[in-house]
């Protein structure tokens, strides 16, 4: 079977599913993630392929029909022009975090030093590592199994341990334990995309089935992290530092509250639908 042949009977598995919203562009990831897998760069239209990698396709587009998430059929998410492994210990990177990365570089362009607070696949911080190679990190999160995953995209898009250092947190209420043999006013900023979603808030059936709660709902209450920042970040930051944190849009103003009863002040940055995204605060 060559390359058109397989790409016309994934398209057609992937229009089973009426729910997928553009299937031509979907079997074009799909089928790119396989090739860059497998280390082929330019597959010829006509030349005949590999057995084992025209079933692995197949067993691909059928997961995903089946409504099973891209990232977590094919393992790998794109996050600002690169690619991330990805597993269901892991909420899958969204292209609305993207503006927290852009939001980051633009304010903090000079950074040497910042902590991110649930690295996940790390599409955050190594972006960050990437963007700006005079950077250092410390991350955190909640399993080996997620550390893990985190080094291999490190070790991935070739950054040093020196540049990225992992602590494990002993669950999802330990928000800065995991840093405090570090020495306080030492960073340039704090990021995070914590888990922000109230049981209330209307979510995916995909969403709800597939990613992990630990990433979606706090513990003990909606805006927990939000909180534990406000109280407790300052004394990691520089007098100029910044925390710079994704937000749920729906409440953006039981958030900014929380920071500026506590003496920060605060700013909004909408994301690229122009929904309330991105909270920047500071002391």
């Amino acid at each position: 079977m060559n390359y058109s042949k397989l790409n016309d009977l994934i398209l057609s598995e992937l229009e089973k599913n009426s729910s997928i919203p553009n299937p031509k562009k979907t079997a074009k990831f799909l089928l790119d993630d396989l090739f860059w897998i497998h280390g082929i760069s330019n597959p010829k239209t006509n030349a005949p392929l590999d057995k084992d990698i025209v079933n692995l396709a197949l067993r691909w587009a059928h997961g995903h029909s089946d409504g099973k998430p891209l990232a977590y059929v094919t393992g790998l998410s794109h996050f600002y022009g690169r690619r991330f492994f990805c597993n269901p210990s892991t909420l899958i990177p969204r292209p609305e975090t993207e503006r927290l990365v852009e939001t980051l570089l633009e304010r903090c362009p000079n950074a040497k030093k910042g902590i991110e607070i649930g690295v996940g696949t790390g599409a955050i911080s190594l972006t960050l590592l990437s963007e700006n190679p005079d950077l250092i990190l410390s991350g955190s999160d909640i399993s080996n199994e997620i550390l893990d995953l985190c080094r291999k995209n490190k070790k991935a898009l070739g950054i040093s341990d020196e540049r990225l250092s992992l602590f494990l947190a002993k669950d999802n209420t330990d928000v800065f334990a995991p840093f405090d043999h570090i020495e306080n006013d030492s960073f340039d900023f704090i990021c995070s995309n914590p888990p922000y979603i109230s049981p209330s808030d209307p979510i995916s059936e995909d969403v709800l089935m597939w990613e992990p709660a630990s990433a979606l709902y706090a513990p003990k209450k909606t805006d927990y992290f939000y909180e534990k920042i406000a109280l407790e970040g300052q004394k990691f930051l520089k007098k100029e530092g910044i925390a710079c944190l994704e937000i749920n849009s729906l409440r953006k103003k039981e958030i900014t509250e929380l920071f500026l009863k506590n003496q920060w002040h605060c700013e909004i940055v909408n994301d690229y639908n122009e929904y309330p995204r991105i909270l920047i605060a500071w002391i």
